[in-house]
């Protein structure tokens, strides 16, 4: 029998999350406190075997919470116009407030749960059920979300729905407050003996009724919690009694209802498990579909701060002598700084070179016949625009914005590739088009000359041989400078104007030249072929 315990425990309850990756093993602490419990002959089971056990019930967990979570998602945008009475309405709006802060709590439960777990167990998670891991985490802020985006009709509706709920305890409370009123009130008449039991039931029930007359104040529900607690139940029905307990509870929860969505949908226990977070980014990478799951993510990251801004204050007094840096941004910055590095190699960096590569193969697929132009349906494409078209993302309160990212690389890549290859400029320039047209980005022009350079023809040369650089120069009038003929073959020409020819008259080497014979020059025009 004691055995049968010990595994019912084990597979039942093997542990009780405390907080952040502190857990309560409940055999271990049984057996430490109350062997008798258990027996002396039975060890508790190692606690790899549930820990092995949770992790792989936990993929099928989720899918179910997340089927309950679409639901409760739909009915939570509508506007609920279609019940008949405003009593109906709000009675759904109150279950629906409640239903997503349970919902949210049974998911953050399980997905804390299996995380310390292993962590406690120093038992490796399963590749297999990061997805689940990630998908949890995701649920945890689409709730959060979902509430921010009905906080409008949330904070016009809040203040009836504590009126209705505090109406459903009244419909209880108030006929029994009123009955122990009348029977005291007929003993005092009769002058019969006053019942000490019913002069409490009355004087709490009367208690409660005032209370929940008023706003729903912090001290009004703990009267009211308090008054419930101390009244005897014996004049009261089991369904009435679940009633006021069910409705003093949903008062309790919707009391301050931005406080305990904050609560259970904080994903601060991400700050134990970071070492996740390049898995993670590759599931999101690997399609380049659903960018919204990367802004969730962060968003559940960015809960770690206040944990982290708190702990470098409570060193700061400490360490503030020894230490001349602030100490206040320390683990703040190390976190963002281990984010950030991740989401540059993992994101930012294969994002750039997709562009690229895309563009590229398009622009030389229309301008050299041997490349094949891409077919979206025998090899996809990824959906790189979701990427480009989104805000800002969130990481610990520094904002990385993906499509600056990718122009700032694009401008780098191209400019440096035309400075390179001078006779490439049209490609690049066509590149710059295309990735405005395809992407939405906005390329700053590398204003580099057009593949023309001037080549620094020397004057002197010029006056000597002013045969062949008629025959070979044409005189571009609106622009008022000489540009060469160009010839079969040639990639450079070569250009001289009005600045080139006083830069060259006024140098040391131009008179030098001038003294030099045929044979010594440095550079010389020769007469065109034919």
């Amino acid at each position: 029998m004691r055995a049968d315990v010990s595994s019912r425990l084990h597979r039942q309850v093997p542990a009780v999350l405390l907080h952040g990756r502190a857990v309560l093993v409940v055999a271990d602490f049984l057996d430490a406190n109350l062997p008798e419990l258990l027996g002396k002959a039975t060890k508790p089971e190692p606690l790899g075997k549930a820990v092995a056990g949770i992790a792989e019930r936990f993929p099928a967990q989720v899918q179910r919470l997340h089927v309950q979570i679409l639901g409760w998602a739909v009915r939570m945008e509508s506007d609920f116009t279609y019940k008949a009475t405003v009593g109906e309405m709000l009675s759904t709006r109150a279950n629906l407030l409640v239903q997503g802060l349970l919902l949210a709590h049974q998911v953050g439960g399980a997905v804390r749960l299996l995380l310390a777990l292993h962590m406690n167990a120093e038992v490796p998670l399963r590749q297999s059920v990061l997805p689940a891991v990630l998908e949890a985490v995701r649920i945890l802020k689409g709730i959060q979300q979902t509430y921010f985006r009905k906080s409008a009709l949330i904070a016009a509706q809040i203040f009836h729905v504590h009126r209705y709920l505090q109406d459903r305890v009244l419909q209880v409370m108030s006929p029994v407050a009123e009955d122990l009123q009348n029977q005291l009130a007929t003993a005092r008449a009769g002058g019969w003996r006053q019942d000490r039991t019913k002069e409490d039931m009355a004087a709490l029930s009367m208690m409660m009724t005032d209370v929940l007359r008023g706003p729903n104040t912090s001290l009004r529900r703990a009267a009211a919690s308090t008054a419930w607690e101390l009244l005897p139940k014996k004049q009261l029905r089991d369904a009435d009694v679940d009633e006021v307990r069910l409705q003093l509870r949903k008062l309790e929860l919707l009391a301050d209802l931005d406080s305990a969505v904050a609560e259970v949908c904080d994903g601060s226990f991400l700050l134990f498990s970071r070492g996740l977070l390049p898995f993670w980014l590759r599931s999101v990478t690997v399609r380049w579909q659903e960018p919204e799951k990367l802004r969730l993510l962060l968003a559940a990251l960015a809960d770690t701060r206040p944990i982290l801004a708190a702990a470098d204050r409570a060193l700061l007094p400490a360490d503030r002598q020894n230490q001349s840096q602030n100490v206040e941004d320390t683990m703040v910055s190390g976190m963002v700084s281990f984010v950030e590095s991740t989401l540059e190699e993992v994101l930012v960096a294969p994002l750039c070179r997709l562009v690229e590569n895309d563009l590229r193969l398009h622009i030389h697929s229309e301008l050299m016949s041997h490349v094949p132009q891409p077919n979206p349906i025998t090899a996809p494409q990824p959906d790189l625009l979701s990427f480009l078209i989104m805000k800002p993302l969130n990481v610990l309160g520094r904002a990385l914005d993906l499509k600056a990212r990718v122009s700032a690389y694009l401008d780098e890549t191209f400019y440096n590739l035309t400075t390179i290859a001078t006779h490439d400029w049209k490609t690049y320039a066509e590149m710059r088009s295309l990735a405005e047209n395809k992407y939405g980005l906005r390329l700053t022009d590398s204003y580099l000359p057009a593949g023309t350079l001037e080549q620094g023809i020397d004057v002197l040369e010029i006056m000597r041989n002013i045969h062949v650089f008629v025959a070979r120069f044409h005189y571009q009038m609106n622009l008022q400078f000489f540009v060469e003929r160009p010839t079969r073959g040639s990639r450079y020409v070569n250009t001289i104007g009005i600045t080139q020819v006083h830069g060259k008259s006024s140098t040391p080497d131009s008179l030098c030249a001038s003294r030099r014979g045929p044979g010594q020059r440095a550079a010389q025009l020769t007469a065109p072929r034919g």
